[in-house]
This record gives C-alpha cells, structure tokens and sequence, in this order.
C-alpha cells in the first residue's frame, strides 16, 4: 500500500507517453508503441500469437519433466561455497567466454548488488551479480547470462559508437545472446566436461565428490518457481509470458 500511489502515478505517466509515442510511430495499439521501443516494428498480436503456441508446449513440457521417473538430486547446488570462491569462479567463466575482468586494459568488471544486470557501452561495459553461499550456482548462471549480453555490447563495430547505428538492434536479440551463453553453452555436457575439473579446484570442498552427468542434470532441473531470474530454461519462457500479458491487459484497461 505504501508503493501503491507512487506505481499508480508512473502507470498513469507511462500511458500517457504509450499515447503521445503511438500518434508518432503510428501503432494499432498504445502497447504496440511502447513495445517498438524494445523491439521495433514488432507487435502485440504478433507477440500474443507467438506465445500463445510456446506456452501450450512449455506447460506440455513442464508436466512430463515433474512427472519423469528420472529426477535429479540438486540438493548438491544447496553446498556451501564462500563468496571469496564464487568471485573467483566468476572470474574464471568471464575469463573463459572472453569478457575480461582482470587485465590492465580490461574493459570489464564484476560487482555485487541485489539483482544481476549489465550496462555499460563499447570498451566499458560492466556486469553484477548476487552471492547466496548456499545457492553457488545462482551467480555462475547470473555471471554467464550477464557476460554474454556484455560481450555482444564489447563486439559492436567500433566505427558506430555513439551513432545511433551504434547500439543493440533490439532487446530480444540482446537476451537472444545473453541466454545463449547461460543456457546453449553454460548448461551443456560438453561445457561442464571442460569446466567441471576447474570448478572442482577453486570449490574442492562443495564439489569434489560430485560427478559430471550428475552435476548437469542438476543444473537442467526442471520446476516451477516464483523468481524469474531463478528460473530454469524451460519455465523461464512462463514468466516472461505471464508478465506481457499482465502488461497488456494493463495497457487495454482490463
């Protein structure tokens, strides 16, 4: 209630700048213009029919990994692992996926804050993330996902900075890059084959006894869960869904 007034005040600025911004970009829709912000020329309906089809078979998906006769032991993600020895496993995988952190011309860096973002621009992009000591692979996930929109940010043209060409081409390709590195390579057998041994040196005592198939599996649990950035590959797309429809039927007065 004390946040009510104050988010009720910004909602009411936001739709009238979605108003102004669709009489400009000359969208069918408020939501449409602002959404052209994030990821131009693209539409709500577009988006609705899209997601739509993918949560039908995410939720399909869902159920046969809750009901699979094959679950995963992750309680070996629950060890304690110090915060000293996550910041130095997050500088062993920024290093590894080529965002440096440590060099003198380094044009990186890690910190901590409560919720994991990037910003930054060309030679200086930086990156956070959270330390939980009983929930290690929080920050190694956070650090992959967030290093990987910091190097898409690092390989733009040099010749385009700051002109208006120089700058991500759009949110969904931005995230397309971060969450390649966190889930294509980062959740991958053959990653953790390479990487395992290396976390078993800077970790020994929280996962020295832990074997490499079972290690990945883990990390690929399936299960439902309220905090997005929590969230596993498959009901990650669930929460983004949930919150475009929420914002969708805000902006059409339902």
């Amino acid at each position: 209630n004390k946040f009510k007034p104050e988010l009720q005040k910004l909602f009411n600025l936001k739709k009238q700048a979605a108003e102004i911004l669709m009489t400009v970009k000359e969208t069918a829709t408020p939501y449409d213009a602002l959404i052209d912000i994030f990821e131009p020329k693209m539409t709500t309906e577009a988006i609705s029919t899209v997601f739509e089809e993918l949560k039908e078979g995410l939720v399909a998906i869902i159920g046969k990994c809750e009901s699979s006769a094959k679950q995963t032991d992750t309680s070996i993600l629950e060890r304690p692992v110090p915060i000293e020895t996550q910041q130095k496993i997050g500088k062993l995988l920024a290093a590894f996926i080529g965002y440096d952190v440590t060099s003198s011309a380094a044009g990186g860096r890690i910190d901590e804050t409560e919720h994991p973002f990037t910003t930054g621009y060309y030679d200086d992009v930086r990156i956070t993330t959270h330390y939980y000591p009983n929930k290690f692979a929080s920050s190694l996930f956070s650090v992959l996902h967030e290093g990987g929109h910091a190097i898409y940010e690092q390989n733009l043209k040099k010749e385009w900075m700051f002109q208006p060409v120089g700058d991500a081409c759009s949110m969904g390709f931005h995230e397309s890059q971060s969450r390649f590195v966190e889930n294509i390579i980062g959740r991958s057998h053959e990653f953790w084959t390479y990487f395992l041994p290396k976390l078993k040196t800077v970790a020994c005592d929280a996962v020295s006894d832990v074997s490499l198939d079972g290690f990945v599996h883990a990390i690929n649990h399936v299960k439902p869960s309220k905090i997005r950035v929590e969230a596993d590959e498959v009901t990650y797309g669930l929460h983004v869904i949930i919150r475009f429809n929420l914002e969708r039927d805000l902006f059409a007065d339902k």
